[in-house]
């Protein structure tokens, strides 16, 4: 197993570390594990506090580094929608119009309290 997969292993969990103690825990040398967390954190995997040191894992990125048996009970609910050109929609009651000359594809995918969208040409 890499350094980084030990590393994101620790810290799996989603609760704050320090850089401190996991280099004690992991033993990878300090400059390599804020290196390795530096590379994490702008690829938006971690969550880093610079001046304190400490890391944790990205929330959304949680549920990859689970395991089975510790997954969530709540699936996602996900729908693909066909929006005809000059055409409206209901969803409960919420009204969605397509306003272009072109029919669109709507995503939509709820998991817990966040719902994301989105919106494509249909082809």
């Amino acid at each position: 197993m890499s350094d980084t997969d030990r590393f994101l292993e620790a810290i799996r969990n989603g609760t704050w570390f320090s850089l401190i103690k996991l280099t004690g825990i992991l033993n990878i040398p300090p400059d390599k594990l804020e290196e390795t967390a530096n590379t994490l954190s702008q690829e938006g995997l971690i969550e880093y506090d610079k001046s304190r040191k400490w890391v944790k894992i990205n929330p959304e990125w949680r549920t990859i580094f689970t395991d089975e048996e510790e997954m969530p009970k709540h699936k996602p609910s996900i729908a693909t929608l066909i929006i005809p050109s000059k055409e409206s929609i209901f969803i409960q009651k919420i009204q969605i119009t397509n306003l272009t000359d072109k029919d669109i594809e709507l995503w939509i995918r709820t998991y817990k309290d966040q719902v994301k969208l989105a919106v494509s040409e249909f082809i």
